[in-house]
Order: structure tokens, then sequence, then C-alpha cells
């Protein structure tokens, strides 16, 4: 892929020069994981503070961070966080204790010697930055400095996380006050949410409704919900993002996962309303798939109505899964294929988990109406190849486009991982197969040119191979 070299190449231009592979960060006798957690405590509230025992006053200054703040900013994990923490604290650079405020939870702040640091630490990077750029016109400096915004942009656009959220927690009642208070600005006449907040909170709660947050590092930038309606049917509600990130796709993504989540939780159909004067929020629908409807609540606000059908979800196989997934396999083998072949007979049908997961392979299902409708996996065989396995559609969903789905996960998931090829064994008999590989980038690879390491099994009779670093 051309557009992950370029990034590969531009990081390790980009490192080399701004002293990352040193030991001593920027010549300040830290390495990069302590100097960065430093200015990132100091950055939010440099003030260095007296290292009283019994825990962190973070006072009227608001000195100091909370430290699953920290970790969930910086993507660390909290073993590796906690050694970097004892590290500056050694140093006398840091206290670490009880948050005087809600004791649950531990705070960090710079003691004086630590803003110092933090001051030093921010002298030397202001001072290589200058340098980095001091040989430019004003004119490329300016192009730089704006290709540089443009590139951060998108790379935190693309590392947004969408994750579940407990409904009554701060962040997504805040999240949601600020839906509120936008419907309020636009509506003509306003919005009154009434209990709202409170009331809707066990309704987006498992195991009939959800509650997704977009988030980025710490900051919560989008939301959405869905509740019960029936046995069949979600709806979807609190759709929102913030309006410095919209025009990012980001609220396509929100939408998908919440429609994915709807199917895994057994839905077949969505349903929303909206507000005519949200014309943004109609394209977007319109643009994924959504079709007008009836009125079908009494919502005072709503003036259009939409519904769609949902595809299956694709999701790692979970244990709850294995019968589902020999009623969709078996019934495929000995039925149309007329395979002459049980559960005994294929371990990795047996106990999925324990035959994909084991060696570093996955396996994933596909769920619609609560039923397993699909799914595949890859066995690691070494570290240039992986083996597709399980490679399986229940006959209503087929050309509906899940196949592809299915084998677009597992592409994408060996690739993310450094794979260079994918191998596969199936029977001569299975054409329709063959041709759905052949169309999706397999060609054939002769029995003996196989490599040692690749898991014949004995129905196995036509063997094809997919270059990754082709695609």
């Amino acid at each position: 892929m051309r557009e992950a070299s370029v990034l590969r190449r531009f990081n390790r231009a980009y490192t080399q020069r701004v002293g990352v592979l040193e030991s001593s960060f920027l010549e300040s006798g830290r390495p990069l994981g302590e100097a960065r957690l430093l200015y990132e405590i100091g950055s939010g509230s440099p003030h260095g503070v007296d290292g009283a025992a019994g825990g962190v006053d973070c006072g009227a200054d608001g000195a100091g961070e909370v430290v699953v703040d920290l970790r969930r900013r910086l993507g660390l994990d909290s073993g590796y966080l906690s050694r970097l923490l004892r590290a500056l604290e050694g140093d006398g650079l840091v206290v670490v204790g009880a948050d005087v405020a809600d004791g649950r939870r531990r705070r960090v702040a710079l003691t004086a010697d630590g803003w110092s640091a933090w001051q030093d630490l921010e002298r030397r990077s202001e001072a290589l930055a200058r340098r980095l750029v001091g040989a430019l016109d004003p004119g490329r400096r300016e192009a730089l400095a704006e290709a540089l915004a443009t590139a951060e942009w998108l790379v935190r656009v693309a590392t947004v996380t969408v994750e579940h959220l407990e409904p009554a927690e701060p962040e997504a009642v805040a999240a949601l006050s600020a839906y509120f208070a936008e419907l309020d600005r636009r509506f003509e006449g306003g919005f009154d949410p009434g209990g709202a907040l409170t009331a809707d909170a066990p309704a987006f709660r498992p195991p009939g409704g959800r509650f997704l947050v977009a988030r980025n590092d710490d900051e919560v930038v989008g939301c959405g919900a869905l509740q019960r309606v029936d046995e069949r049917t979600a709806e979807i509600k609190r759709m929102w993002v913030a309006p410095g990130w919209r025009g990012a796709g980001l609220g396509r993504r929100l939408l998908s996962a919440l429609e994915h989540e709807a199917a895994d939780a057994g839905y077949v159909r969505v349903m929303l309303d909206t507000n005519a004067v949200l014309s943004e929020a109609i394209a977007l629908y319109e643009r994924s798939g959504y079709q007008a409807a009836e009125r079908y609540n009494d919502n005072p606000y709503a003036q259009r109505w939409f519904t769609k059908a949902l595809a299956p979800a694709v999701r790692p196989f979970a244990q709850g899964d294995g019968h589902g997934l020999v009623d969709l396999v078996l019934p495929i083998q000995q039925d149309e294929f007329g395979l002459a072949v049980t559960v005994a007979d294929q371990s990795d049908l047996a106990d999925p988990a324990a035959a994909f997961r084991a060696g570093g392979g996955e396996v994933w299902v596909a769920v619609h109406g609560g039923a397993v409708v699909g799914s595949v996996g890859v066995l690691h065989a070494s570290s240039s190849d992986v083996v597709l396995r399980k490679m399986f559609v229940r006959a209503d969903q087929r050309g509906s486009g899940l196949a592809a789905a299915l084998l677009d996960t597992a592409v994408r998931w060996a690739g993310e991982r450094g794979y260079r090829r994918i191998l596969l064994g199936t029977t001569a008999v299975m054409v329709a197969a063959q041709r759905f590989y052949a169309a999706h980038g397999f060609e054939p690879i002769e029995e003996a040119d196989l490599p040692a390491h690749f898991p014949r099994m004995a129905v196995d009779s036509v063997f094809l191979v997919r270059d990754l670093t082709a695609t």
C-alpha cells in the first residue's frame, strides 16, 4: 500500500532527526518514554508541588494529572506507565498519590525539581524544532507547518477509537448535554430534553441497548446509542459528533459501529428519527442505505423517519458461538457437498479458539438474527504465511457481500501483522468457492510447491495462494 510506505518512510526520517533513537532524548538524561511522560504531566498544569505524604492535592490551580487519564491519552500499558512513574518518582521529579478529591484514583504532579526539568525539556524541544526548520525559507517553513498540521489532523482522525461507555458516566453525560444544547440552538423553538439525561440510561445498557463514544486520546468527540424496540428491531438514538470533528467521516464510523452492535445483539433491523433541520444527518443516513419510513413514534421533535435492514456482524469468535458454528459448517460440508467429515475430524471446528489462537491465528464469525451465518479463520503457519480455513457462508447469505466481508477481515488482519501470503486448500467440488477466491486475488499453487509448514487436510485437492504484498 503506497500510503503505508509513505508514512513509514516519514516515520524513519522524522524519528532519526528528532532524537527518538538516542538513549538520552534531547540529551536530557532520560529516554524518550520518561521524557514524554514528564512533558505530558507538566503541560496540562505546569506547577511544582511539594511531595506531601498521603495524597496529591491539586488545589485551585489544578496541578497534577489523573493517572488513568494519562494512560488513556498516551495509549500506554498500565504496567509500563507504572514503571515510568516509578522512575520519575525515584528521581524526585514527580509525586504520586491518592487523589484527595476522589480516593479511588491516583494523581501525579511535578515537584519543584520536576517543573525545572520540564522547563529544560521544553527549551531543548523548542531549540531542536527551530534548528530543523531554520534552513528553509519563510515560504517553505509555512508550507511545512501547514502540511504537518494536516498530517496531525488526519492521523488523529484515523486513530479515533469507538468504544462502549456506561451512559451515566460523566463523559457520557457531558457528550449528551452538548448534543442537547446543539439541538436547542438549531431547532426553531428550541429543544427540551426533559429528564432524558437520566431517564434514557437504562434503555442504553445491555442486553438490549448500547452506548458508544468516539474518543480522541482522552477526549470524547462523538456519541451514539441503541435501544430495543422489539425482538428484531433496535432504534439508533443520540447520534452526535463534536463540531470540530465533522467532515472527517466520524459520523459514518459511529453509525457503522452502532449497526454492527445491533446485528451482534441479534437485531436484524434498525430505525431512527431526526428533524428536518439536521440536513447533514439526513444526508448521512441516505448515503448509508437508510430508507424513508412512516412515523413510528410520538417524538414531538421528529420530522423524518428511517429504517435499514442490517447486514451480519463480523466479529471474533466467542466461546458461546461453538454450537452455532457447527450448525453452519457441518450441513454445508455433509449435505451440500457430500463430504464424509464430522466434528471429530476437525479440531478447528471442535475447539476453534484453541485451534486458531493458540498458534497466533484468529477466527471470526458473522452473526445475523442471533445465528452464526458465516465464518473464516487464519492459522499461523510461519513468519510470512497464514492459512485460510473454515470459510463458510450460509446459503441465504450468499451473494450478499458477506463472503467478501469475511475474506477482507482475514486479509486485513494478516496484512496488519506483516504476513506476506495467504494459502488455502479446498476440494474440487467447491467450484463456486474457487471462482470466488480467483476473483479476490488467489492463484493456483501446485501441491508440490506448498511449503512444508502447510497443514494439509485429507479432503483438500485444490490449493491456492494470495500475495499480500501486492495489495
